[in-house]
């Protein structure tokens, strides 16, 4: 799936009728997002990939991330996307709430969680992120 697809994908489903997002702004989807945050202080955050999107080139790679109690709360599919810079390089894409852009790095767990812990201190949250590879889901 295209990059461009796949962020129209996470509004439509983020704009779901009878949200507060519902109106069709990318806002009122970020703050209903980022309020699920709440509440977190001090906890570990358990985040889970299934699989990771190489691009072709080198150190280009995209990975969506999911956390169930966040997706089931906002209704979306996953909770994060991130991508290497070379991978939105010359499209016009600028990093969203959800949607994370990185050096030009080799993907690794402890990478992912330095990104997504981060965030979240970016964010003014206080939580700590634990990834790990989805077994069967």
């Amino acid at each position: 799936m295209e990059l461009k697809d796949k962020i129209a994908q996470w509004y439509q489903v983020a704009n779901k009728p009878g949200s507060a997002a519902a109106e069709g702004s990318r806002e009122p989807a970020h703050k209903e997002f980022l309020n699920a945050f709440a509440g977190l202080e001090g906890k570990t955050l358990d985040v889970y990939y299934k699989d990771i999107v190489r691009q072709g080139a080198k150190k280009a790679w995209s990975v969506d991330l999911y956390n169930d109690d966040i997706n089931r709360q906002c209704g979306l599919s996953w909770t994060w996307t991130i991508v290497t810079r070379k991978v939105v390089e010359g499209s016009g894409i600028a990093p969203l709430p959800w949607l994370i852009v990185v050096g030009n790095c080799s993907f690794s767990i402890p990478i992912l969680e330095s990104v997504l812990n981060e965030w979240a201190k970016e964010k003014g949250c206080r939580f700590n992120v634990k990834v790990k590879k989805a077994q069967n889901r």
